[in-house]
């Protein structure tokens, strides 16, 4: 089994303004130097348009995966660690992170 890792987060803040998408490329601009530098071996990630506290706001959706136990609580640990630091530098309220164990085929 493998485990996945999935982070939600936000690519706008509440004090945006007139500037939203100033604000969204500079944090897509931070989230992406996060896991470049952090997650080197490798992510997924989607944009999309999420929806928190009745406002809608473009978001990110990364995936991670780990194929062992052992990898599994090292990336945990990272992924955290990323969005911990994402949460502060890209002025988050909340970055949320989901984990759970699928099978994996490698073709």
């Amino acid at each position: 089994m493998a485990t996945v890792f999935t982070m939600y987060a936000g690519l706008a803040t509440n004090e945006a303004g007139g500037n939203l998408s100033v604000v969204i490329n500079a944090n897509r601009a931070i989230l992406l130097d996060l896991l470049n530098l952090n997650h080197s071996e490798g992510f997924t990630l989607f944009e999309g348009l999420g929806c928190f506290e009745y406002k809608e706001e473009p978001t990110a959706i990364v995936s991670f995966i780990a194929q062992t136990k052992n990898a599994a609580d090292e990336l945990g640990e990272r992924v955290a660690a990323t969005a911990a630091k994402y949460k502060e530098e890209g002025d988050q309220q909340e970055v949320w992170i989901t984990r759970r164990e699928e099978e994996l085929l490698i073709v």
